[in-house]
Order: C-alpha cells, then structure tokens, then sequence
C-alpha cells in the first residue's frame, strides 16, 4: 500500500500537467497601453490566436505549464511561461528598427513599414555628418530620383535640385518645400534683386535645427498638395525638446577650404608663344595698341590668375547652443546659432548668419489637448563681391600689376581689374521669420481636431556702390548706388479633423482638412547715380539723378482635402487622397480643379505560407500608386492684360503706358499622373534591406508662351498645349549590416537612379518656334547641334558636316541631334564602422552623365589676348597635323575664328562629364559613459569632417558638376570639432 501511494505521488505532476485549462491574459506596452494584433503562439506548436484591440486574448486546451510566444509588429518578441491560473499579462518593449521609425507624411506620420507611398528619409544624424551650411547640400546623392547640383562655391550659392526630373517645359520644375507645416517662399529671384545667384532661402535654414527631411515622390504621398505636389514634396521638420532633466548642449567646429581644382593655364611663355604664332597664321604685325602684351608689357612677368584668385582658403566657423529639458507635459528646446564663412578670395569679407530657435510643446494631464509652438528667426549678411572673381582667370599671365605704388587701383587699356570689387562692394541683409503652432484636441477617443496655424517673413535689404576710384578713370566717371529693399510674408492655416478606429484586426484613418494660404510679396528699389564725390555714395539727396521702381504680388490659394486609410491584419493596406484647389493664379475659367490619388499594399511577409516557404524574409511588401497631381509655377497675374511703363516717349513730360500681355482667363494647372510599382524586402533578420521601384510620370497641360503674329501687337500668350513629357526610370536603395560583432559594426547603404526623361507628344511642334530646341522622343534636354568631324589636316580649322550642302555651316538645316544633356544614372555609398567609442563615416557619389565642354566657357578664341588652358598646346600647325585643336587666330575675320564659334554649337560641346566624388567622411570619438559620469558630463564627442574631398572625372575643365571653367566650383572643406552636453 505504502508503494502504491508512493508511485501515485510520483505521477501527480504528470497528471497535473496533462490537465487542460484556459488561458487569458493581456498584452500591453512598457507605456501600459494596449497591444492590439498581437501574436500568441504555444511554443512548439503550431497553435495561436490574436489579441483583440484592446490587447485581450483567450487560449483554451493549454497545459499549465505551457510556454507562451508572444510578437507584435514594432515590438520585441517574448517568452511567458503559463501558470496553474492561467492568468497571463506580458509587456513587450517596443522594437525600434529601420521599419518603424516614424516617418513624417502629408498631414501625418507613418512608419516604412505602414506606408503605401514612396517616402526618403534623412535623419540629423545624417545631416550632422556634413559640415554644411544648406540642406541641399546634405542631400546630394542621398536620396534616389533626388539630383541636386551646386551651382557655383560661392558663400550662399544657389542649387538645382530635380525629383525625377523636369516636368514641365517652361515652368517651373522644383519641389514645393514645406518646414514645420509652412511652405517656403523662393520667389527672391523675381523681386529684382541685385545678386539673385546668392540669396537662397535655404541659407536662413539652420541645418543643426533639422529633425530630419522626408522626400515624398510618387503620387499616393504628393496628391494630398494637388496642384503644387507635380514635382514632389520635401518636408523639413525642426528638432522638438524631449523630456527630461535640462541640459545644455555646445557645439562648435571650424574648417578651412579650398577649391577642388585649379584650371591648368599656359604660363607666360607658352601664352607669348601662342599669341605669336597666332599671328604669324592671320598675317599680322603686332602693334602696341592692339597687342600690348607683345610689345609693352613685361616679357617675364608671371601671374598664376586661377592661384591668385582661386587660391584663397575659405575659413568657417560655426557655434551652436541648445537648451532643451521638460517632463512628460511640457517640453522645450531653445537653441541659438551663429555662422560664418568666407570665400577663397583675397581680401574676402565672411557672410555670416544668426539664428534663434525656440520650440515647446504642452499637454494637458488627460492628454486631451496637446500644443506645440515653433518659432525661429534668423539674420543673414553677406559682404561679396557682386562678380564671381573666377571670371578673370584668363588674364594675359604678364599682365601689369594691379595696384600701383601708391596702393591705388591701376587700370591697363583693353583689361577689367579684377580687385576693382575691394571698393566696388555689394551688401545684403536678409531677416527671416518662421513660426508654426499645432493646436491639438481630442473630442472622443477616436477623433481629433486640430489645426496648423503659420507664418513666414521675409525681409531682404540690398546695397551696391560703385565709387569713382573702382572704375576706370576718365572725364566722365560717376559714382552710383542701388538700393533694394524686399517684403515677403505669407500664412497658412489648416484646420483638420481626423477619426482613427482599431476593432480585432482592422485599422481606419480618416482625415479631412482645409487649407487657407496667402502670399505676398514686394519690393522697392533705387538707383542713384552721377556721384561726384564717394565720400556721398549712399546719400540719396547728393545723387545728380534717381531711379526708381517698384512691384506688388499677391497669391492666394485654398483647397480641401481628405484622406482614407485602412489597414487590415496590417497587412492590406489601402491609401485614398483627395484635394480640390482654387488658386488666383489662373483666371476665372480654370481657377479650380481636383486631384486624386490611391496605393495600395501587401504586407506578404506576413502570410503564413510565405513565412515557412521563405524564412530568410523578415520584411517583405508590394506597393502600387497611382494619382493626378498639379504644377502652378507660373508666377502670379499671367492671365491678366497687364501694362508697363512707357518712358522712352513721353507727353508733355508725362510718361505713358504700354499693353505687354493679353488677357487668357482659360489657361489652368499643368497635369502630372503618377504611376509607381516598389517591391521592398528584409532578408535575414533585417541584416539586409533592398528596394526596387520603377516609376512613370507623365506631364500634360503643358503651360508656354504661344507665338502670335506680329500684327496682334504682342510676341506670344500663356496657354496650355497639349503636349506630353514622361519622366520614367527605377531606383533603387540597399542597406546592410555587413559586419556586427560586440564591439564592431560596420554598416552599408547604397542607392541608385536611372532616369528617361522623354517629349513624347508636342503639337505641330515642326511648325513652332520650339522646332530647333525639342525633339519627340527625345529628353528636352535635347542637344541639337552642327556635327563636328575634326580638323581639317589641310587647312588646320575645325570641320562641320553641310547637311543642307548650301556651302555655310549656319543654317537651322545644318542641326542634327548629337545627343542629351544631363544625368544617365546617379547614386552613392555610404559605409559606416563603429569600434568601440570611434565611428567612421565615408561617403561616395557617383554621377554619369554628358555635360557642357569647358570650351562653352570661353568667351575668347585661342590666339587672341586672353589665356588659354594649356590644352590649346596641342593644335595644328602644319599641313597633316592630327590635333584635336586648330591652328591659331588672333583675327576676328578670319576663318578660323569662324570655327571657333561653331565649335561651340557642335556636337563637340556634348562630353563626358562623369564623375566619382569623395562627398563626405567623418572620423568621430565619443567619450566612455564611466569617463562622462566621472566628470559629470552627459556626452562628449569630438571630430573631424570632410566635404568634396576629391573627384575622380574625365571631364577638361574645372569641376564636372558645375562645368564652367570662369565660376567658382564648390569647396572641398575640412572641418574639426567638438560636442558637449551638460
């Protein structure tokens, strides 16, 4: 009896645990908000049920002690044993990866990972990476179908910027960008502004401001903005204060620059050399009046011009503080900045910028009512000169000294001296102001109102004096002044409702809003001229004659818009946008129109069948787009009759009035539908990230000015035309972890664009003024051109194919298509290495593409007085030669000179202008948690960057990317410094 007893005790917890029992628990966050669509499975087996929306789940048939696996999208996986209770509550703590970083939308957030739209992201640790001044900068070759060029090195410089390419042929192509909710103003180029080439918006923008920049291409995520979302959308989001205790944090670097590369130029002798022989071809005789350089000048004499003006280097500092703290109800950011930067001219003055951001944000205790208030303003001053100085790197090498021995500008007969711009000076003061409050408020569980509410300013004051002693002295030598003074101020107010639903495994958003914009912009400007003292430059009342003019504009712009989104098990994802426009730049017959887009995706990572057939996948979605979209920049009153002054005649001393455009009130929007197919997949555990998408815009409605006959009193009228343009191509981004050990990571990111930009419809296009510029089927960067054949071995000039055999090579006829300007493919690389407490970050762009020969460039032919790059040495000499440069000229009669010119037009001027570019690294050391906490500091990091290190390119000339041999190319900039938070 005892052993019975004793064998039955033994087999009690085998009896216990083959009795069945149920189990219910919960699953919540670290937050203790529920986890709807949570996963729980018995481990080792196949059973599993979903929690409902409120993080519920009941399982029935369990052993007591069963193992429970519990994963939900965004979330940690975890491992729960059962109990005898059958009570279970697991918490998962959320699982931050590349899929569920919150992205920033139209008018919402999202994660990649939710997303039925084509959305780029850069973040501020990326950003920070680049010592840069502007954020376009940061984004070249960063973000596929994104192609930004720099247009020059100058402080301030302007930038191209293209998403998947030129939509419209005579308008506007550029993006509408939009910081904080508030879109930005670019219209400072149309106010007559003196030195348009530098007053871009994006310098009053502080770059360590930025949160991070989303890109939104295709149609699902730009057709919410209708008629200004044709080109993309760039979103700027400013950095918001966290909570926490408060802390301070200084940032401070400084870095020198230089140009990337000086042109090779013939020194004195091979110049005298050149000049010579270009004589000797035309039969001439130097004389001292025409050639000063051969029989007045000193001989030996030398001036490296590209090293002397070029030369320089560029000095830049830059300081920042932020002050930021809060708790978990209000919170606030308060950072100051201050920028300085130098060109590499000599005797170059710094541009500077201030700016003072503050951000806070407040919650209620029930977190019914949420705020946020952004408010930034910013001063910008440049001291430059007004001509970019690479413009006289031609000089003759022996040309007389600047400066005579008094230190007074010295002027040579025939020759601009180029430090004329030391007293020659150009100011420019520009004060922004951007402010942004989000009103926020729960009116149910589900639905919330709320509204954005901005404001932009923008204030720009011009100055250019032109004093006596930096002109060319003579008998009639005045001073002058001009003066301009900008307004630009605009805001925005959108009101919107939105209703957000979870039951079992669906998942509704709705969205509804209005948008109530105006602009306005003017601008007065003064020119003062007939100064005969500079002492008086400035005093407008001691001017012996005035100038003056003046412009008023004025947008307004409304629309409403909606948004439907449904997700199903989060892995059938539906998208709707809808926006109707009204805008008072197109007249009363065409002032509104709708804009629609769906996507759709398919989350099929998710299905079971896939799940167990590929393993490897841990990510895997298809996404379809497709929507209608709009473009108005065609700038403000293009449909009115409009008028200009008439003051060449004048009535009785009164000037008069000039019809200049005709009234149009039908034209309306140019069109863009958007079709884009994207697979995105994650391969081993999200160690491996790849996403292919191909993309088709095609652009109709096409905006230009329609040629009209000369009896109607007027050239043209803007009208919409039937034509069609089809920007297509794929892109593709990957990413890797390529190495991660416990103390090494080392991670890839690469990205590449093939883009086909086609005219494929142009009405009677053969009989239009637009016949020699566009082909159908080609790029509208068509280049058509006189085909070169080389040079003549007999006669030494450059040869071009008759095709119309009339014996000229200057009619239309002789035009062929020689090929297309622009970019066949682009991209970069980005590696990543973390060791330790060191990070390593090394950036390369790549661009193919065909560019502009350098001599496109020249304004002089070789042989005349002006340098040559010493390719040049290379040409014709006798009869049989084989060169690639023709025989020299210093005639403009002759013949030679002719060629020269037709050069210019052939299908010689297309070259290659490829390029590898060392962007950008970064060698980074943050002090040890145990060292900081020693010393009572929270971060310490110190650094060094680097920006456009070095180019690898077979293009002749200065720089590949703005390939113009008299401009500035962008600075290759080393930088070293240091953060700390306090």
């Amino acid at each position: 009896m005892k052993q019975l007893i004793y064998c039955l005790v033994l087999l009690c917890p085998l009896f216990s645990n083959c009795q069945q029992i149920t189990i219910k628990g919960n699953i919540i966050n670290e937050e203790g908000n529920p986890v709807p669509a949570a996963t729980i499975t018995i481990k080792g087996t196949s059973r599993s049920t979903l929690a409902n929306s409120k993080g519920e789940f009941t399982l029935t048939g369990t052993a007591p002690y069963d193992t429970l696996i519990v994963s939900a999208i965004g979330y940690q996986t975890a491992t729960e044993p059962n109990n005898t209770r059958g009570l279970v509550t697991v918490i998962l703590k959320r699982k931050i990866t590349e899929l569920d970083e919150t992205v920033i939308m139209a008018y919402g957030t999202t994660t990649k990972r939710l997303s039925t739209g084509n959305i780029a992201k850069i973040s501020a640790a990326q950003i920070g990476t680049q010592p840069v001044s502007n954020p376009l900068a940061a984004l070249q070759g960063r973000i596929p179908g994104l192609f930004i060029t720099q247009n020059n090195g100058l402080p301030g410089s302007t930038f191209n910027i293209q998403l998947r390419g030129q939509n419209s042929i005579a308008q506007g192509s550029q993006p509408l960008f939009i910081i904080d909710g508030v879109p930005l103003m670019f219209n400072t180029g149309n106010l007559g502004t003196i030195n348009a080439a530098v007053q871009n918006p994006f310098n009053t923008i502080n770059t360590a401001d930025i949160e991070s920049i989303e890109i939104l291409k295709d149609a699902d995520a730009t057709a919410i903005y209708g008629s200004q979302g044709a080109n993309g959308v760039v979103l700027i989001t400013t950095k918001k204060g966290k909570a926490g205790k408060t802390s301070l944090d200084l940032a401070i670097y400084h870095g020198l620059g230089n140009t990337t590369r000086l042109p090779a130029l013939l020194n004195t002798q091979q110049y005298l050399q050149m000049r010579k022989e270009a004589l000797a071809n035309d039969g001439l005789t130097a004389s001292p009046t025409t050639d000063p350089d051969l029989l007045v000048w000193e001989q030996n004499r030398y001036t490296n011009w590209p090293a002397f003006l070029m030369g320089g280097t560029a000095k830049t500092t830059n300081m920042q503080a932020t002050l930021s703290g809060g708790n978990s109800l209000t919170r606030f950011q308060l950072s100051a900045n201050w920028f300085s930067e130098t060109p590499v001219f000599p005797q170059s003055k710094p541009a500077t910028r201030s700016s003072v951001r503050l951000s806070v944000n407040h919650a209620n205790p029930s977190g019914k009512f949420k705020a946020t208030l952004t408010a930034a303003g910013t001063i910008d001053k440049k001291q430059l000169p007004l001509t970019d100085l690479t413009a006289f790197i031609l000089l003759p090498p022996n040309a007389p000294a600047l400066f005579d021995a008094a230190g007074n500008l010295q002027w040579t007969d025939g020759l601009d001296n180029p430090m004329s711009y030391r007293f020659n000076t150009y100011n420019s003061t520009t004060h922004n102001f951007t402010g942004n409050a989000v009103l926020q408020y729960r009116l149910a569980p589900s639905l919330v109102f709320s509204t954005n509410l901005g404001y932009n300013f923008m204030q720009l004051s011009e100055q250019r004096k032109t004093p006596i002693k930096a002109q060319r002295p003579s008998a009639t030598t005045t001073g002058s002044t001009q003066l301009v003074n900008a307004l630009l101020n605009g805001w925005i107010t959108e009101p919107q409702l939105s209703f957000k639903q979870k039951w079992n495994s669906h998942n509704l958003e709705v969205l509804a809003g209005l948008s109530v914009q105006q602009r306005v912009q003017q601008s007065a400007s003064i020119s003062a001229s007939l100064y005969n003292n500079d002492d008086l430059l400035g005093n407008l009342s001691s001017a012996g004659q005035l100038a003056v003019a003046n412009s008023y504009s004025l947008y307004r712009y409304n629309a409403v818009f909606g948004r439907i989104a449904y997700r199903y098990q989060n892995k059938y994802l539906i998208n709707i946008n809808l926006r109707r426009d009204g805008s008072s730049r197109f007249g009363p017959a065409n002032r509104f129109s709708n804009f629609a887009a769906a996507g759709v995706a398919w989350v099929f990572s998710e299905e079971e069948n896939i799940k167990q057939a590929i393993p490897f996948i841990s990510f895997g979605k298809l996404r379809l787009s497709y929507g209608l979209t709009g473009n108005d920049q065609v700038g403000d009153y293009q449909y009115l009759d409009t008028w200009s002054s008439l003051t060449a005649y004048q009535y009785q001393g009164t000037a008069g009035i000039l019809p200049a455009r005709l009234f149009n009130p039908y034209y309306g929007w140019e069109r863009t539908k958007k079709l884009e197919a994207a697979l995105e997949l994650q391969c081993f555990n999200d160690r491996i990230s790849v996403t292919t998408v191909w993309f088709r815009n095609r652009s109709d409605n096409q905006l230009v000015f329609d040629k009209l006959p000369n009896q109607t009193g007027f050239p043209s009228i803007l009208r919409n035309l039937d034509a069609l343009i089809e920007n297509s191509g794929w892109e593709w981004s990957f990413s890797a972890t390529t190495l991660q050990a416990k103390q090494f990571t080392w991670k890839t990111e690469a990205n590449l664009t093939i883009p086909v930009n086609k005219l494929l419809r142009y009405p009677a296009l053969e009989l239009s003024a637009n016949r020699y510029t566009y082909q159908l089927g080609q790029p509208l960067t068509v280049y058509r051109a006189f085909q070169y054949n080389g040079i003549d071995p007999q006669t030494g000039l450059y040869s071009f194919t008759d095709t119309d055999n009339d014996g000229n090579i200057s009619s239309p006829n002789d035009l062929k298509t020689t090929g297309w300007f622009g970019p066949r493919l682009y991209g970069g690389l980005i590696n990543t290495l973390n060791w330790k407490n060191w990070s390593f970050t090394l950036f390369i762009q790549w661009v193919q593409q065909t560019g502009r020969s350098y001599t496109n460039s020249l304004a002089a032919v070789p042989g005349t007085m002006s340098n040559q790059p010493s390719v040049v040495l290379h040409r014709w000499q006798k009869q049989g030669d084989n060169t690639s440069v023709q025989r020299f000229t210093a005639s403009v009669a002759s013949p030679a000179y002719t060629a020269w010119f037709n050069l210019r037009s052939s299908s010689d001027a297309l070259v290659n202008a490829s390029f590898l570019r060392l962007k950008n690294m970064e060698l980074a050391y943050s002090f040890s948690k145990h060292w900081l906490k020693r010393n009572r500091i929270e971060n310490l990091r110190i650094y060094m960057q680097a920006q456009n290190l070095f180019t690898l390119t077979p293009y002749k000339g200065t720089d590949p990317e703005s390939q113009n041999i008299l401009s500035l190319p962008p600075l290759n900039i080393v930088t070293a410094g240091i953060n700390i938070t306090l």
